[in-house]
């Protein structure tokens, strides 16, 4: 990840979830002194969480089914078929695409 963002998204959660410590703190739930080391702890598992959600969405775009959903989807005049189906190979779009 870039270490832009990274320090942004961190920054930012870190200040989301600063509240979730104090309101914590305030109910009794959690003691003054631990509130920094559970937030951070929250960070981490937030950003891990976060993480993991993404990498199973990149694996779910890459299979071969979503490929071919994916250029069946698409205006160019092409759609797959079947290697064994006879007719000629098309390796360009057969129309202008938008």
């Amino acid at each position: 990840m870039d270490p832009v963002v990274k320090s942004l998204l961190t920054s930012v959660l870190k200040d989301a979830l600063t509240g979730v410590g104090t309101v914590l703190v305030a109910r009794g739930y959690l003691s003054a002194d631990a509130e920094s080391q559970f937030i951070d702890a929250l960070v981490g598992i937030v950003l891990v969480a976060a993480s993991q959600a993404v990498s199973w969405w990149k694996s779910r775009q890459v299979t071969p089914t979503a490929a071919i959903q994916q250029v069946n989807k698409q205006d160019n005049g092409v759609k797959v078929v079947p290697a064994d189906v006879p007719g000629t190979p098309v390796d360009a779009p057969q129309k202008e695409t938008k």
